[in-house]
């Protein structure tokens, strides 16, 4: 109730489309979404007129994923000034295939997924929290993007002697800086990760005076200053602590 308070006095597109009817829309789609808890129209939806209403506003030209992120990001930037925040960011896969009989492979915002065969996109968000207690404060940056269907495999690509702007997982670096940039205005920013992460451009751009990185390990890298390898120098190291996660919903 608290957090649905707070959202709900944010939400203001006022200006974003230059259309006062699409602000007002945007404004009631924003609410719905928080009050249902989906982002499924027709689940968010009360009756067919809103149903329509909230398609026509996605697909107006005026309503494009920029402008979505960028109010996003300012509603974000400015909940945040003075908290000591967490970033946290992961790659979701948006898998089409069951639909696959309404979309086309030549749509250029559609590629294969994972499993390089079903339809798709993949979404790249920073959530915001407060640190102290998991209080949310808003989405920093959102990348999305598909791959191509005749993409390279990486061999033919000579992945590893691609610059880091060429590859995939420049999306990561790209969202953390900017992010640091929507958080500039925090107290402290540290940013965590799963192993796509773990990348060496990560470490060297992005860490600064208030900025630092939780980043789940992917490569046995060699310690600073030390013959050591990560994965050894923790395995000698006892456990400094445990505790319980209760996982609710279906199977992992």
């Amino acid at each position: 109730m608290i957090l649905n308070t707070v959202i709900n006095k944010t939400v203001d597109y006022a200006g974003r489309f230059f259309d006062k009817r699409l602000e007002n829309r945007g404004e009631e789609i924003a609410k719905k979404m928080i009050e249902k808890e989906t982002a499924v129209l027709n689940q968010l939806s009360s009756n067919r007129a809103e149903l329509v209403g909230a398609s026509r506003f996605f697909n107006n030209i005026s309503v494009t994923e920029e402008v979505l992120i960028e109010e996003s990001a300012e509603r974000c930037q400015k909940a945040q000034v003075g908290c000591h925040v967490l970033a946290i960011q992961d790659t979701s896969e948006m898998n089409y295939e069951s639909h696959r009989g309404k979309l086309s492979n030549h749509d250029p915002e559609l590629g294969p997924v994972g499993n390089d065969k079903d339809i798709g996109f993949f979404i790249h968000p920073v959530l915001v929290l407060e640190r102290e207690n998991a209080f949310p404060l808003g989405i920093a940056d959102v990348h999305v993007w598909n791959r191509n269907w005749d993409k390279k495999t990486k061999k033919e690509r000579k992945y590893q002697s691609q610059p880091i702007e060429e590859k995939e997982s420049y999306r990561l670096l790209e969202c953390s800086e900017a992010s640091k940039k929507v958080l500039s205005e925090s107290a402290s920013v540290t940013i965590v990760a799963d192993f796509d992460s773990d990348i060496y451009e990560e470490f060297v751009r992005v860490p600064d005076e208030k900025t630092e990185l939780v980043i789940r390990s992917s490569y046995n890298r060699k310690l600073h200053d030390s013959d050591k390898k990560l994965f050894e120098h923790f395995e000698q190291k006892e456990t400094a602590g445990t505790y319980d996660l209760e996982i609710k919903g279906g199977k992992i």
